[in-house]
């Protein structure tokens, strides 16, 4: 559960104007944006949510692209791009340790996804946490590095539809259960409040007093 927190505030942070003590590394001019945090042999990148109409286009591009270092896997195109050109950033400015740890809300924890994929396949030892984040791919990933948090009625997570699936270990963040399947939920009762970074956050602090 503190991991868990301690990751969502790192989202909520992302969404936050950059300071000299809290550098956010915006690129394509300011279209995306994510944060670095380097100690004791660990890595935590952490990456911004939807915050933009062009974050609204790389959402809505749902072409299935194949990406070739993970065996031909098809990906969502807008997704993937974005996750590039983050990926070719962090690679230019960063020696990454061993240990990497990566998180986002929304669009930011599909990025988390991508880029936590192609760092596992490169022999990187990765967790990656995500809230209220969109599937990413179109099969099923049997892999335990993956949490996903969710709220049942956040509507993102239901997005996009069919081909795309979820993966890893979702986590329901009202009651702390979790399970390796990820069925579909019932549409028909989502509520874009759930959505918020905020929102996540109050409902995991609320445990701390129960448990």
């Amino acid at each position: 559960l503190e991991e868990l927190i301690e990751m969502a505030e790192y989202c909520e942070e992302a969404y936050r104007s950059a300071t000299d003590e809290n550098k956010l590394y915006e690129i394509r001019n300011n279209e995306f944006s994510y944060h670095v945090k380097q100690d004791r042999g660990v890595t935590i990148l952490i990456f911004r949510g939807t915050d933009n109409v062009k974050n609204v286009w790389t959402d809505i591009d749902a072409r299935p692209t194949k990406d070739r270092s993970l065996d031909d896997a098809y990906l969502h195109r807008g997704f993937k791009d974005a996750a590039t050109w983050i990926f070719e950033d962090i690679q230019r400015d960063y020696k990454l340790e061993n240990v990497v740890y990566l998180t986002g809300h929304s669009l930011g924890g599909a990025i988390a996804q991508i880029i936590g994929l192609w760092l596992e396949d490169d022999a990187y030892e990765v967790q990656i946490y995500t809230f209220g984040s969109p599937s990413i791919i179109t099969e099923q990933l049997w892999m335990d590095e993956h949490f996903r948090v969710y709220l049942e009625n956040d509507p993102v997570p239901f997005l996009p539809p069919f081909p795309y699936v979820h993966w890893g270990i979702k986590i329901n963040a009202k009651n702390l259960d979790w399970d390796e399947d990820h069925p579909i939920g019932d549409v028909t009762k989502i509520d874009a409040r759930d959505h918020s970074i905020k929102e996540y956050l109050k409902v995991l602090r609320r445990h701390n007093g129960r448990l």
